[in-house]
């Protein structure tokens, strides 16, 4: 059996350059390769999630057949020689295609269909969630994604069949609602056993509708009614990199952060004075991307989405950590936090010089991911925390790539091949 560590280090090593050096690998625009490339990356992909589910069986196995797949890529006159792990649209391509969506059984198409799930927190109970998916859907596509929280005593389907009416979004989108707790204090929290709350329901929700229907995982939209607006915002704070934007229809915005919305766009159609606050708040920060629309109809909403998909790599980005949720982001986690202080990230990823550079405060240390949409991995990076500089050569690994993919709450609309952990020192007080 091959040595799987020392197959992964050769896939990672390389050659050393000047810090500054003109990049060697421009950044990507679309996926070069072809779909039947992606396809066979793909399976692959699976058979190392399911030896993973599996407890590990055959793991070692899938993995080297996953390194053997991605070198023969490398043989394509496409990647022009290059390592097949620095083309991270290639490789999210392929993980949509490992969710072989032409194989999952029973997807009703056409209709408002209700189907049962369960939480970790559930204790086997079964919760009921309301899912339409056009009459046209075509497995081999990927659709947009409306997760929506109706208002309170609405039910699920009847949400769908009287909100969701708009042609293009029965034709272009998945629309799923997603049932919340009775009691409205737990609708934006996770929860207890035996008790789930609205984030525990809605990001199990997600794991469900992402694995079993072709959905753009950039194209995901957190949409609240009536109460389920408020709760839509906080959701979205606690997950900020999720999603690709915050929908509210008739209903306003509870007491929720502006801090964490600085990539998350936002659209209200019939809020209140909170939601002008909100936007007022988010444009101090420099932030002008809350839009007010009191007659706001579907067809805005609709037009709204094409125009904010989600930008997964973002180059500048900002987190105020929760406890335990949120404390991760984009290419940043911090270790949980236990509410004592204060935790909080500003990142910039600046490709041009192949520097990273983040201002912390709280946590001690944290994890920074890479691919090469942040920074060209070709050359050393430079990455300074909070003043201190570090240059580091990154190489390339496959098993940080599937580490990612086997974590519970990863988001698989994401690539990264490299990791590091840094330590963050304390900021100097200015007399």
């Amino acid at each position: 059996m091959p040595d799987m560590s020392k197959r992964v280090l050769l896939a990672g090593v390389l050659l050393a350059a000047p810090v500054f050096a003109a990049s060697s690998l421009l950044q990507q625009a679309e996926p070069v390769l072809k779909e039947s490339d992606h396809q066979k990356i793909g399976k692959l992909i699976k058979d190392c999630v399911d030896a993973k589910l599996d407890g590990g069986r055959g793991q070692v196995e899938a993995e080297t057949e996953l390194l053997d797949g991605l070198q023969k890529w490398e043989k394509k006159k496409q990647l022009d020689g290059k390592e097949a792990l620095a083309f991270p649209l290639d490789l999210e391509r392929s993980i949509w295609f490992s969710n072989d969506y032409s194989k999952v059984k029973g997807v009703k198409k056409g209709k408002v269909a209700t189907v049962e799930f369960t939480t970790s927190f559930s204790e086997g109970a079964q919760h009921e969630y309301a899912v339409w998916v056009p009459s046209k859907y075509n497995p081999r596509e990927s659709y947009a994604l409306v997760l929506a929280i109706p208002d309170a005593g609405e039910k699920v389907d009847a949400h769908i069949t009287e909100q969701w009416t708009f042609g293009d979004f029965r034709d272009g989108a998945i629309i799923a609602a997603v049932p919340m707790p009775d009691d409205a204090s737990l609708w934006a929290q996770i929860g207890e056993s035996g008790k789930p709350g609205g984030a525990a329901l809605t990001l199990t929700l997600l794991g469900e509708l992402t694995r079993n229907y072709a959905v753009d995982f950039d194209r995901i939209y957190l949409a609240g009614r009536g109460a389920g607006v408020a709760a839509a915002v906080q959701l979205a704070s606690l997950f900020p990199d999720r999603f690709a934007g915050v929908i509210g229809r008739a209903g306003d915005v509870g007491e929720t952060s502006t801090e964490n919305f600085r990539g998350v766009p936002t659209f209200f159609a019939g809020a209140g004075s909170r939601a002008t606050a909100f936007a007022e708040a988010c444009k101090a920060s420099g932030a002008d991307n809350c839009r007010l629309a009191p007659e706001g109809k579907e067809e805005d909403i609709w037009a709204w989405m094409a125009e904010n998909p989600r930008r997964p790599y973002a180059s500048e980005i900002h987190l105020l950590a929760g406890s335990p949720f949120p404390n991760k982001a984009y290419w940043v986690e911090l270790p949980p936090s236990d509410g004592s202080v204060v935790n909080r990230v500003h990142g910039k990823a600046d490709r041009a010089t192949n520097t990273v550079t983040v201002e912390a405060e709280g946590a001690r240390y944290c994890f920074l991911y890479f691919n090469d949409q942040l920074v060209d991995l070709d050359q050393p990076v430079k990455v300074v925390i909070n003043g201190v500089e570090h240059v580091d050569t990154l190489p390339r690994n496959l098993r940080t790539l599937t580490t990612w993919l086997y974590r519970s709450g990863s988001d698989p609309g994401k690539s990264f091949v490299a990791s590091k952990r840094y330590d963050i020192p304390a900021k100097e007080k200015s007399e």
